[in-house]
């Protein structure tokens, strides 16, 4: 019978009957059983006695025969587990009354979702919750940019039948996600948005012991008569790392002891506060503010009043073995709670070199950067809705990403994702943005670079403005600020008028663009080209990566044509030499009354106003001066604004004309010749053209002697309106009309209010193509031109006009070669 009493002896009440009887003699309580195996009669007995503590393994071992509760030897037992829950306020918006009830509801979710997913009978009213610090159990308050995280620890009585063990690992078995979705369930069916709170659970632990629970923990203490201090007891380093002052939570309360707190219910309100039970008086308070007027005091759950709560039981024991042994390997609690999890929280909060701490004495800080030294701790991280963290601060916050970080400094971000299926190689872009150095580079991509579209970053300027606009103009007017209106929108063109017109001026550099640009997918193309990869084999957002960047580069490369997609590009002229290209001659020019400051004058004004004509509808004048006279705005196209105008094929067709010493064969865009890509722009901007860099000027003569180049061969006034008929004749013109008025010469034409026009034969030439020069040389070579083509048509019909009235002979070279047959 002895023997058999022994063989079902079990190890958890052995255990705990060797702790007690060593703990006479000052031996600490790490002793453990793992199993009863003897059959030798036992020469003494120790009973334990009941309700002692007996911690067994979640999953017992296959040969342990499992007792149920209500029997023996299991005549009651209780179940304990706790996990850490976080949540925030900010964006819960409610009344007073609504957040009242904040704490009910939330206790009620963790009762109502544990009986759930525990099953075994275990009823939801059975579940006792408590909180640690309970001032943080869901607190009734809301503060803004507040993120709150308390340990929730939960027991329930073991329901008859039911063997502890079960339960114990029923409770280990359950999902952060399947209670965090559980609870959320409950928070929508009492009518709360779940959502709004971001609720987050987290480190789940159980364990079972005989008997039930004698007191439950209310409130800490920052005070012990146990011969421990926080100088034995902390989670860091060493002590001196340890920050007993700092705060565990940014939440604060209230201190009210009703048993001293001298508050009548009328000043409790007269402050703000709220009086929540009238026959146990209780003032709340909110803020800090409303707290100190009622001559209360302010209390934050700092590091030091959390390590108190680690000085009882056998905390202290496994705190001192880690610190000698240099890390937390292999101890936990007799309920198999790892201490290395344990004090994890504490450690963040409270060590000022974390990750170093007590279990980790050479942890180094894993960061989303690139290399750690790139990480900015204090940088600002936008979180969004308004809520701001430092980089140092949003890593602490992080549980589960900041393991995934552990873990891929180790072996890398491949496969790596977030419980809500995000890639970590996505996550970590946003926080490397604000909090590294190395950006766009990030611990899953180090090797991506802040690239610009440039050939050489030398060439690039991150600080030249790329995009100007007016952001939300507000006036209705938009005509009366300088703007005009688009479709009942303001399109304001300069900051003045974008101002008056109640918008908002906004520009973005060329930095802004692309060293600072968080468009993963243009950073990665620019690094891919740099690496070699063709730009038009790269697609950014349905683009080449060449056509992305080709208006870009234009101002921010002081090398472009030149770019990341083509090194070797260079600027070209429409000239033979580029040495030869007039910038700044002008190739056209108006008077314009339709842009943005610029006013339509009246008749009377304009009419009244020298090169200037029109009337009611439109004016038109001749020069820059009489054009602003009126209220215009002098537009003008250089040789310059041509080139820049011109894309990168322009240039790189040209290039390729000039490295064949032809354009013969050269197109843009596949159709265009070269030739009359250029003819105009050459004309006006160059003595020869890249496509005809040796053709020499020829005249429509024989000889070159002969040609009258000043000599007028059309001329017409411009006059309008027309003048009366009388005033007309006054002017030896010929009226026609009352609109027409014919003056043959420049000073009867001037006399009526006329503008004056002539051309002669070097102006009227000037417009002929180097094919024509190159004709006419051709035939004075040959003696003849027959058979001679000039561009559109044959050299004599090309050469008609203005033809032998500009010879001295009074014939072209044609009309002479023909003569002479």
């Amino acid at each position: 019978t002895m023997v058999q009493l022994v063989e079902e002896m079990q190890p958890d009440i052995l255990s705990a009957s060797f702790k007690s009887s060593l703990s006479e003699f000052g031996v600490p309580d790490t002793v453990e059983v793992t199993s009863a195996v003897t059959v030798e009669p036992p020469t003494s007995s120790t009973t334990a006695s009941s309700g002692s503590s007996g911690p067994s393994p979640t999953s017992p071992p296959p040969s342990t025969t499992l007792s149920p509760c209500g029997g023996t030897p299991n005549p009651a037992s209780t179940v304990e587990g706790n996990f850490l829950l976080s949540y925030d306020l900010v964006d819960f918006n409610a009344t007073a009354e609504e957040l009242g009830k904040l704490k009910d509801t939330g206790t009620a979710a963790i009762q109502n979702s544990l009986a759930l997913l525990i099953g075994h009978s275990v009823m939801a009213q059975d579940i006792q919750v408590s909180y640690m610090p309970v001032e943080a159990a869901f607190l009734q308050t809301k503060q803004s940019n507040l993120s709150i995280a308390v340990k929730v620890v939960f027991t329930f009585p073991c329901p008859q039948d039911i063997a502890p063990e079960l339960l114990s690992q029923a409770v280990a078995q359950i999902t952060e996600a399947e209670l965090t979705t559980a609870m959320n369930d409950v928070f929508i069916t009492a009518g709360i948005d779940a959502q709004v709170l971001n609720l987050k659970v987290s480190i789940i632990t159980s364990t079972w012991f005989s008997g039930t629970p004698t007191t439950t923990t209310t409130t800490m203490s920052t005070t012990t008569t146990l011969p421990y201090t926080t100088e034995d007891v902390h989670p860091c380093a060493s002590f001196d790392d340890f920050t007993p002052q700092a705060k565990m939570s940014e939440y604060g309360w209230c201190e009210y002891d009703a048993s001293t707190a001298n508050v009548s219910e009328l000043a409790c309100l007269d402050a703000g506060c709220q009086n929540y039970d009238a026959e146990t008086p209780y003032c709340y308070c909110d803020t800090e503010v409303k707290c100190a007027a009622l001559g209360l005091t302010w209390m934050y759950h700092t590091c030091e009043r959390e390590m108190s709560a680690y000085m009882h039981g056998e905390y202290p024991a496994l705190i001192e073995t880690a610190r000698k042994q240099g890390n937390c390997s292999g101890l936990e609690t007799s309920w198999h709670q790892n201490i290395e999890q344990v004090l994890e929280w504490p450690a963040r909060m409270c060590c000022k070199s974390w990750p170093k701490k007590l279990c980790d004495v050479n942890a180094e800080l894993v960061t989303p950067c690139k290399d750690p030294a790139d990480f900015m701790p204090d940088n600002i991280l936008d979180h969004g809705a308004g809520v701001n963290f430092t980089c140092k601060e949003t890593l602490m916050n992080w549980w589960e990403e900041y393991t995934l970080l552990e873990n891929a400094s180790k072996t890398g971000c491949g496969g790596l994702q977030t419980s809500w299926g995000e890639k970590l190689v996505d996550f970590v872009i946003h926080p490397a943005t604000y909090c590294c150095r190395s950006k766009p580079a990030t611990l899953c991509e180090p090797d991506l670079k802040p690239l610009s579209p440039c050939k050489d970053e030398s060439d690039y300027h991150p600080e030249k403005v790329l995009h100007e606009w007016c952001d939300s103009p507000t006036a209705t007017d938009c005509g009366a600020f300088g703007c005009e209106d688009h479709g009942g929108h303001c399109y304001c063109k300069t900051a003045t008028s974008c101002e008056a017109a109640g918008g908002t001026w906004m520009t973005k550099t060329c930095g802004a663009e692309f060293h600072e640009s968080v468009d993963r997918v243009m950073i990665k193309a620019l690094n891919a080209a740099a690496n070699g990869t063709s730009c038009n084999d790269l697609d950014v957002h349905g683009q080449s990566l060449a056509d992305s960047i080709s208006w870009s580069a234009i101002t921010c490369c002081s090398n472009w044509p030149a770019s990341i997609c083509n090194k070797d590009a260079k600027r070209m002229t429409p000239c033979k030499s580029a040495s030869d290209f007039n910038p700044d001659t002008v190739m056209w020019a108006y008077c314009d009354f339709y842009s943005n400051g610029a006013t339509m004058p009246n008749a009377s004004t304009c009419q009244a106003q020298s090169g200037c004509r029109g009337d009611e509808h439109w004016c038109d004048c001749s020069d820059q001066s009489s054009c602003e006279a009126v209220g215009g705005m002098w537009q003008s196209h250089s040789c310059e604004k041509e080139i820049e105008q011109w894309t990168p094929e322009h240039h790189e067709v040209l290039q390729a004309a000039e490295a064949d010493g032809t354009c013969s064969g050269h197109l843009l865009h596949g159709h265009t010749k070269l030739e009359d890509l250029t003819h105009w722009p050459a004309q006006t901007c160059c003595p020869q053209s890249v496509c005809f860099p040796n053709v020499e000027k020829m005249t429509p003569c024989t000889h070159k002697a002969d040609f009258l180049a000043t000599k007028t061969v059309s001329s017409w006034c411009d006059l309008y309106p027309a003048p009366s008929e009388a005033d007309c004749v006054a002017q030896n013109c010929t009226y026609h009309s009352e609109w027409y008025c014919e003056c043959s010469t420049e000073a009867s034409c001037v006399g009526a209010g006329g503008r004056f026009t002539a051309s002669n034969c070097t102006s009227e030439t000037a417009w002929w193509s180097p094919e024509v020069h190159k004709a006419l040389k051709e035939a004075i070579d040959k003696g003849t031109c027959a058979d001679i083509q000039a561009g559109w048509g044959s050299l004599e019909q090309v050469i008609q006009y203005p033809g032998g009235m500009c010879c001295d002979s009074g014939k072209t070279m044609c009309e002479d070669f023909a003569a002479q047959r």
